[in-house]
């Protein structure tokens, strides 16, 4: 038998967060307030739903919610999700729609946006930085 480098009672939590995870993900019909989980606190809504998007935790606190594939083939502008009041609120738009990418918090701050899909289903070469001083987007290369 393998043992496990985590504590049980850890395990145990990471397997009850996981399988609620994945109880929302594969039924969003499921209210995520039946799904609280003790010392985790509910938020307020992204201005749009999303999935194939990125989270990055910028240097002042927020966070940049970048790219969708919300299932319409619409991509919408990126938010700002800020922690202090629970809220998401619309920043610049990317210069290409993109989802599947990544997104990495380089050392002077900005958020590198590189490759991905676009609406067409096409693979993106391209990448863009994202400047939380000025919230815009530019491309890069």
């Amino acid at each position: 038998m393998k043992k496990s480098l985590l504590p049980r009672s850890l395990r145990l939590a990471l397997e009850m967060v996981i399988g609620i995870a994945l109880l929302l993900a594969w039924m969003p019909w499921v209210s995520p307030a039946l799904a609280v989980v003790p010392g985790w606190d509910n938020t307020g809504p992204m201005g749009t739903a999303r999935y194939d998007h990125t989270a990055t935790l910028l240097g002042n606190g927020k966070v940049l919610i970048v790219g969708e594939n919300n299932g319409s083939g619409t991509l919408s502008p990126a938010e700002l999700y800020d922690p202090g009041t629970g809220t998401f609120t619309p920043t610049g738009a990317m210069v290409t729609d993109r989802f599947e990418h990544t997104a990495t918090l380089v050392d002077n701050g900005s958020v590198l946006i590189a490759g991905g899909v676009d609406t067409s289903g096409g693979a993106l070469s391209s990448a863009e930085l994202y400047d939380p001083g000025t919230s815009t987007f530019t491309s890069t290369g």
